[in-house]
């Protein structure tokens, strides 16, 4: 989350997240507006357990970017690397479809500037400086922006690590809380 446009440009190639950056920062520096927003994980794979528990195995995160109309007084979204109409993406469907009940399946825009919210970087569990403000409201009718999640929600598993011992690497886990030190556990 932290690839310059100079990086971008420099590498000739870019994440969602980088190419988002990139063109958030050129519509700023013609005067248009522009914001990133991301989704942590998609939440088209979530499961029922069964067992009252429910695990999400999305299809990935994306970022994307976001520009204000002035015409209808409301962010407009478009790819960072596709081709097409304002609000007419990929991802639009997906994003109508999220699940607002999880602090890692709702759509944020992001921001470096302290907002007292982390964005939960799923591929960054130590992140301390990206942060977000719940919008899934502009995608999703109904939606009502998150208040805080319980601790728990935003915890993080990590798969198991590494260990002498091979039974004890098939039930060995940590598990991060960013508001907590790591705790290693085997069991």
């Amino acid at each position: 989350p932290d690839q310059s446009p100079s990086e971008s440009i420099d590498a000739t190639y870019a994440s969602c997240t980088g190419l988002s950056i990139l063109l958030a920062d050129a519509c700023r520096a013609v005067c248009i507006p522009a914001r990133l927003a991301s989704v942590p994980l998609w939440s088209d794979r979530d499961t029922n357990t069964g067992e009252g528990l429910r695990t999400w195995q999305g299809s990935g995160n994306h970022t994307w970017v976001e520009i204000w109309d002035p015409a209808t007084q409301k962010w407009r979204h478009v790819g960072a690397s596709e081709q097409g109409p304002l609000d007419q993406t990929w991802f639009t469907g997906k994003a109508q479809k999220v699940d607002a009940c999880h602090p890692f399946t709702v759509i944020y825009a992001l921001s470096f500037k302290p907002t007292g919210k982390l964005f939960p970087c799923v591929w960054l569990p130590d992140n301390d400086y990206v942060y977000g403000e719940d919008i899934t409201s502009n995608y999703v009718e109904g939606a009502k922006p998150e208040t805080d999640f319980p601790p728990w929600w935003t915890t993080f598993v990590r798969p198991p690590l590494p260990s002498d011992s091979e039974e004890a690497a098939e039930t060995a886990f940590e598990v991060l809380n960013p508001a907590e030190e790591a705790r290693s556990y085997v069991g």
